[in-house]
């Protein structure tokens, strides 16, 4: 019995001893513990499923976001520790595998311009990055500064399914926050239709964006993106879409028929 308990004592500190191992050996792998990176016998190799590498490919070309000045390492691997050692938002890497450069990115464009292409360097995506995807019906947007990352969609459906539909493309409906996300429907969309957008009342006329927050009636945007008097249905309409006539926006039924504006939110 004694040696049965002594023998049990034994594989429970293997055991223990394993994962302290095993957390050890993935905090010195990406700099935290849990984010699926590993190492192979000469930490230099990137084998994780939480990290792809970007396979450019004829027709197929990606940029990333940066989001600070390339520094020099020996490896993929460790310019993506020290990426994310260093930036909260690194989602995404460039790495020059002839000089070593690394360059750290959040959201990254996937298209189908050649000028996306960057020669000589590999580009590393994380599973949670935003990834704005002409293939699947996304066109990116640059105005001022501002980005956007829209799709229109071809089937119209009430706004609660329209909210659905978009989160399941990974997007909220569009949000008109700033001027320049209004310029950006009227330079690159001819809306003939109405189009929901993220925009819905929650109560005692209280609009709030599809991202949480509060459309507040005192700000100079509120007047800019109305059209001529509205919104004007307090008791019966609660969502909002553009209006057909003019690059603005009506609170409208919910349960109308429309197609839709979606985004992923370039973070």
């Amino acid at each position: 019995m004694s040696v049965v308990l002594v023998t049990m004592k034994l594989l429970n500190t293997r055991v223990v001893l394993n994962l302290i191992i095993l957390a050890f050996l993935s905090l010195l792998c990406h700099g935290t513990i849990g984010t699926g990176m590993s190492c192979d016998s000469d930490g230099g190799d990137l084998r994780s499923g939480f990290w792809n590498r970007a396979e450019f490919k004829t027709g197929v070309y990606f940029k990333m976001n940066p989001i600070g000045s390339p520094w020099i390492s020996s490896t993929a691997m460790k310019c993506i520790i020290k990426c994310y050692k260093l930036y909260e938002n690194c989602k995404s890497v460039s790495f020059d595998n002839d000089t070593g450069s690394c360059t750290p990115g959040s959201w990254v464009i996937k298209g189908k311009d050649p000028a996306l292409q960057t020669s000589n360097h590999a580009m590393y995506i994380s599973q949670d990055c935003v990834v704005c995807d002409e293939f699947e019906g996304f066109n990116f947007f640059d105005k001022n500064n501002v980005f956007a990352c829209i799709f229109v969609s071809d089937n119209a459906m009430s706004q609660p399914d329209a909210v659905t539909a978009c989160a399941d493309r990974g997007g909220i409906l569009y949000t008109l926050k700033t001027v320049e996300r209004l310029t950006i429907l009227e330079d690159h969309y001819a809306l003939g239709e109405n189009l929901w957008v993220g925009l819905k009342d929650k109560g005692f006329r209280k609009f709030y964006w599809s991202d949480g927050g509060y459309f507040n009636p005192m700000s100079s945007l509120w007047p800019i993106i109305w059209n001529t008097d509205q919104p004007d249905g307090a008791l019966t309409q609660f969502c909002a879409v553009t209006w057909s006539s003019a690059v603005r926006i009506h609170d409208w039924f919910c349960d109308d028929l429309q197609r839709y504006l979606c985004e992923r939110v370039l973070v």
